[in-house]
């Protein structure tokens, strides 16, 4: 749905994976398939300078770092997201979102050893170029936690573009 600045839309996916990896003690999952089914729902504003999204998804198989990653353990994503244009050209963004596994299961051990969540930060100037390039510059804190509480952290930044077409 779209009006007057306002976007909001909401969806849902479906598919199967295939297992081809045993644990790391030998044994084998009895199922060698499980279904990645997950909705989503989202909306965005923008008025004058100022933008904002949101975006939540919860499912089984939706992974944290990309669809099926974590098996068929059950997952609950979400982003906002905030902008102002400084110029008509030069937009400053930032961002947080977290992919999180809501329970601890056979598969997120087998392939990622207890891994429960990761939370992003992204900040960036933006600066449009053309109508179908515009550069970025980013600064980017990353959190990853896991279900023996270890934690990992890294900083880090990326300059490049963003073609549109």
């Amino acid at each position: 749905y779209s009006v007057e600045g306002l976007k909001i839309w909401a969806g849902g996916k479906a598919q199967k994976f295939y297992l081809s990896s045993a644990a790391p003690d030998g044994s084998v999952p009895s199922d060698r398939t499980f279904n990645d089914v997950s909705g989503e729902v989202g909306a965005s504003f923008s008025s004058g300078p100022f933008g904002f999204l949101a975006n939540v998804q919860y499912g089984k198989g939706i992974g944290i770092l990309s669809d099926g990653d974590q098996g068929a353990t059950k997952g609950f994503n979400y982003l906002v997201q905030g902008s102002y244009k400084l110029t008509d050209k030069l937009k400053f963004g930032l961002n947080y979102g977290k992919s999180q596994n809501k329970d601890n299961d056979f598969y997120n051990d087998l392939y990622n050893l207890s891994f429960k969540s990761n939370d992003n930060v992204t900040g960036g100037l933006y600066y449009q170029l053309t109508k179908s390039v515009t550069l970025a510059a980013e600064l980017v804190k990353l959190q990853s936690k896991d279900y023996l509480g270890n934690t990992a952290k890294q900083y880090g930044g990326d300059i490049g573009g963003i073609i549109f077409f």
